[in-house]
């Protein structure tokens, strides 16, 4: 199969053009053109083109991904004969969400293969387009910070804007992993322009406002700092000033933090407040998971296998709203996730599915963790936090695994290591 677009065209299309369209999106629905549907859109044409691809490949990762397919149909079939009917629609939006990080992953593998037959590499490219991306959502986020023109994160009862985007939670995650690649650019260059990537997409990730936001700037920050000045080798004087400069700047930064918390506490009290309750050891969704823990408890056998589908997030809604009635949802239908990406997909899918839809993850973690193991390099070392990053916020808070946004980078991360595997395994960009 050969590709209409070339194969470095098809990786700026699933990268560049995502966060365009998102953008895009979000302006229109902002001044009330909502219903012109551009990142639906566009993330269709994503989900058609990896369904033909899909078909036309033989080998174990397309059957492992067709196998999910086949048991996604048996699986409904189950949920139409216990229940009747099915909210179609939830259920096939939500299937095609957890499918999405494999579309990009198929796609951008094929595009990565296609070049690599024309005697190009483009994995490289891979990596300059998550860092763009980042730029690019960073510089809507300080736009709508300075002008006021956007989304809030919460609203005006606490800090926090989302500018454009529809998720905070979403879009930060994104962000952190371009992130991460922004750190990277700057060990293998420490420019001035590098640096500056870094606090760009650093500051706008805070600007969210979210727990997540602060927590994994500060993470990511901390651990690429202290690799930064303990291991990465001062080849130059210009370097060994770097370290000087970025050791200053994260100790005036986190002054400057410590000091706007304190004098504008009462804005960001509900970040504080979040913040203390996780350290306490509450989880983010709490009150959701207990809701959804006792559902699973309640459920026949079948259900523990096959899954209850969307119905799973209708008896959530209705056992979670019983409790906490002040809390009622303004959705136009009564469900209700758990946010957690976790229990979602067990409570949607059952251990047959969701077993294999997790395992799918965790062997791509496991590869990076390979790969690292076997090759300590900082682009390694990058996937691995990236891919850990992605999983672990998945796993705690949600709005990762069922996400398109951060699922868009994670799935070319994905496809760089199946490439390595099949075609370069002894290899590295860098």
């Amino acid at each position: 199969m050969r590709y209409a677009l070339s194969p470095r065209i098809t990786l700026i299309y699933l990268l560049i053009v995502s966060v365009a369209a998102d953008i895009v999106y979000g302006v229109l629905d902002f001044y009330g053109a909502g219903s012109l549907r551009l990142s639906l859109l566009y993330r269709m044409t994503i989900l058609s083109a990896f369904i033909v691809v899909l078909l036309r490949r033989n080998d174990l990762h397309a059957w492992i991904v067709k196998g999910m397919f086949v048991l996604w149909l048996i699986s409904l079939s189950v949920w139409l004969y216990t229940y009747g009917k099915v909210p179609l629609w939830i259920d096939l939006n939500f299937f095609l969400r957890i499918m999405f990080v494999m579309a990009i992953a198929f796609l951008a593998y094929r595009a990565l293969e296609c070049a690599y037959e024309e005697g190009k590499d483009l994995r490289e490219l891979l990596f300059s387009g998550i860092v763009i991306y980042g730029i690019v959502a960073s510089c809507s986020i300080v736009f709508s910070f300075v002008t006021g023109i956007g989304r809030l994160t919460y609203g005006e009862w606490a800090f926090g804007i989302k500018s454009f985007f529809t998720g905070g939670n979403d879009i930060g995650l994104t962000m952190l992993v371009a992130l991460v690649f922004c750190w990277r650019s700057f060990w293998i260059s420490d420019s001035l322009w590098n640096l500056f990537k870094i606090i760009l997409v650093s500051v706008a990730i805070a600007l969210i406002g979210s727990r997540a936001a602060f927590g994994g700037v500060i993470g990511v920050t901390g651990i690429f700092t202290l690799c930064f000045l303990l291991f990465r080798p001062s080849r130059s004087m210009k370097t060994s000033v770097y370290k000087v400069v970025v050791a200053t700047m994260v100790i005036g930064i986190s002054s400057f933090t410590f000091k706007y918390v304190n004098d504008n506490f009462d804005e960001l009290a509900y970040q504080v407040e979040k913040v203390t309750e996780l350290l306490d050891g509450l989880s983010p969704r709490a009150k959701l998971e207990e809701a959804g823990a006792e559902v699973l408890e309640q459920r026949a056998p079948i259900h523990d296998a096959f899954g209850q589908g969307a119905t799973f997030f209708f008896e959530v809604y209705d056992l979670y709203f019983l409790r906490y009635p002040m809390k009622q949802s303004t959705d136009v239908l009564p469900y209700k996730a758990v946010e957690q990406d976790l229990m979602d997909i067990y409570g949607m899918y059952g251990w047959l599915l969701g077993s294999v839809i997790i395992l799918y993850h965790l062997y791509f973690w496991l590869l990076s963790v390979r790969c690292f193991v076997a090759q300590r390099d900082v682009l390694n070392f990058s996937c691995l936090l990236a891919i850990t990053m992605y999983l672990f916020h998945g796993f705690l808070a949600g709005h990762a695994l069922a996400t398109s946004q951060v699922s868009t980078v994670i799935g070319v991360i994905y496809a760089f290591l199946w490439f390595n595997k099949v075609y370069l395994p002894k290899e590295s960009v860098n």
